[in-house]
């Protein structure tokens, strides 16, 4: 059971974070932030899931 659970939690976090990166990505397109801001905060909430242990 563990590990169906570890499994949707991994799932979930890869579709957060493509969610993520689609709604930085049109934030950038708009001219609302800079790429580097936006390269900044995907690869800050990816680390934060490889800690939690959410992702490898």
């Amino acid at each position: 059971m563990p590990d169906n659970i570890a499994g949707k939690r991994k799932q979930v976090a890869i579709f957060l974070i493509d969610v993520l990166e689609a709604v930085l990505n049109e934030q950038v397109k708009a001219k609302l932030i800079s790429h580097d801001a936006a390269k900044y905060t995907l690869d800050a909430v990816k680390d934060q899931t490889i800690r939690q242990g959410w992702l490898k």
